[in-house]
């Protein structure tokens, strides 16, 4: 395993970064030094859903192979998708280890191969049982294989850049104008967007550095926005939901094709995904709708950034709805001394001193 001064850097990253975004930036260049490697996918991840979210980064990858990456990780089985590395109990990094039998392996044959890669070490920054994020490094085929060290590294690091994400998720969201209505957008097999209204588009430019083309009249052109285009930004969010959507349509993943996240202002948007009728494959077409996540939507993980338990929730659930300590006591089959232990616990998770404050800070502020 590495020593204590190859995590250092790790642990200040992640207790001084500002934003997201600048703790995947210093984190992956930290990574860089420790676990030489030639390419990369860096991406937070929702708790609930264990899709990709915001924020990520790509280094020295294809963004033409974007769309293959997370069709492979929804449609295909292999080892090591990061939804199993997600899960709880398994472990939180491994390298693709399939021996001669490598090409076999549907994310080597299509996605690593045709970037010369001939080893991959991924893993995901679980704290507790959520996993916040997640991360896929690469070599070269002639560079040497990664290592049990640099494995080790990867699992060592899991659970301070998983707390680290997972407190930005707690920051309270700015008080901006917002879009007046929902987004929608059509997503074609090919990666293409080829339909879209005026608000998605205000909507994808607060999510991501994406140059929209425009017409000679200066309309967007969405008949040519393509997701896969090399010099614009990739929303790999965005394929990811995709993906999942149509593995729904085909029967072959039941998490639901939602996603909550926020955009470069640091509000919470909530988008739904699904398949166009008439076709369940990996080409489908995709409808996502794009609208400011209602309270509803964000209860559940900014509870679980302050890393409160199920009964816990509950407890705060009814307080939010008004409910006295008694009536929360037969509400649940509970003391109301037990109550009141759970609310001191969430207090002091919170850093909060009242039910009010706490309401305000787990619902209001975002």
């Amino acid at each position: 395993m590495k020593t204590c001064s190859g995590l250092e850097p790790i642990e200040r990253a992640c207790a001084t970064a500002t934003t997201p975004s600048e703790l995947l930036a210093t984190v992956s260049a930290e990574f860089r030094r420790q676990v030489p490697h030639d390419g990369a996918i860096w991406t937070a991840m929702d708790p609930e859903t264990m899709l990709s979210t915001t924020p990520s980064r790509t280094d020295a990858l294809d963004n033409a192979l974007w769309k293959t990456f997370w069709d492979l990780e929804s449609f295909e089985q292999d080892i090591g998708l990061f939804v199993d590395l997600a899960r709880n109990g398994r472990p939180t990094a491994m390298r693709l280890e399939l021996g001669e039998r490598i090409g076999r392996s549907p994310r080597y044959r299509e996605f690593m191969c045709p970037q010369g890669f001939g080893d991959e070490l991924r893993g995901v920054f679980r704290s507790g049982s959520s996993a916040w994020g997640a991360v896929g490094l690469y070599r070269d085929r002639s560079r040497p294989a990664f290592t049990a060290t640099d494995l080790e590294f990867v699992r060592a690091t899991s659970g301070t850049i998983a707390c680290a994400l997972r407190s930005h998720a707690r920051a309270a969201a700015p008080s901006v104008p917002r879009p007046a209505g929902p987004g929608l957008i059509v997503v074609d097999g090919t990666g293409a967007v080829t339909l879209a209204n005026e608000d998605a588009v205000t909507w994808l430019r607060t999510l991501w550095p994406i140059g929209l083309p425009k017409s000679p009249a200066g309309v967007v052109s969405f008949n040519v926005f393509d997701l896969r285009d090399r010099q614009r930004g990739v929303p790999t969010p965005l394929y990811a939901l995709v993906a999942r959507a149509r593995a729904v349509a085909g029967g072959r993943e039941f998490a639901p094709a939602q996603l909550r996240l926020r955009d470069g202002r640091g509000r919470w948007l909530m988008l739904h995904a699904s398949a166009v009728r008439g076709s369940v494959s990996s080409a489908a077409g995709v409808a996502v709708i794009m609208q400011a996540a209602k309270r509803s939507d964000i209860a559940p993980i900014v509870m679980d950034a302050y890393s409160l338990t199920l009964r816990e929730r509950e407890v705060i659930e009814a307080a939010a709805r008004g409910s006295s300590t008694q009536e929360i006591a037969s509400q649940l089959y509970m003391s109301p001394h037990t109550v009141r232990d759970h609310l001191k616990t969430v207090f002091e998770k919170v850093g909060v001193s009242s039910r009010a404050e706490l309401v305000a800070t787990l619902f209001g502020q975002h």
